[in-house]
């Protein structure tokens, strides 16, 4: 696999913050996020048999397609420190708790973004560059 895109809800909050949050991620495979109602988003989405506007979906570069959970384990296998995650969440014993935990925050996204406090987009980037001044300071 040579990169991976991402199909999110770039009207929903969470999902935004979880699109910009992987852009700060250290990566194997490129990772790139692509707001499903773009109109790039909307071209690949059209490619997609049964495809539902809500479904994250992670589409590699040589065509493989996974949704929800399937695509979240994807994008963690893409990133070099959740790899590990990735592989004991596909394990046929951990599975059936990615799928439901997954399902869970799929369907309580919008009280999930309220409860992190973030209005808007200039309130996005200040916590995001706080996090990321955060992990500066612990890392060196």
């Amino acid at each position: 696999m040579t990169a991976l895109y991402v199909l999110y809800d770039n009207r929903c909050g969470l999902c935004t913050w979880l699109s910009e949050w992987l852009g700060f991620q250290r990566v194997y495979i490129p990772v790139m996020t692509i707001a499903a109602a773009s109109s790039e988003g909307q071209s690949l989405a059209s490619r997609i048999p049964r495809h539902d506007p809500d479904e994250l979906i992670a589409i590699a570069a040589d065509g493989r397609i996974w949704r929800n959970h399937a695509a979240w384990l994807a994008v963690l296998w893409a990133l070099r420190d959740y790899r590990r995650w990735a592989r004991r969440l596909a394990s046929p014993a951990m599975l059936p708790l990615a799928r439901h935990t997954f399902i869970a925050i799929s369907k309580n996204r919008l009280r999930l973004w309220h409860a992190f406090r973030v209005s808007s987009d200039q309130d996005l980037k200040r916590e995001l560059s706080q996090e990321e001044a955060t992990a500066c300071q612990w890392n060196g």
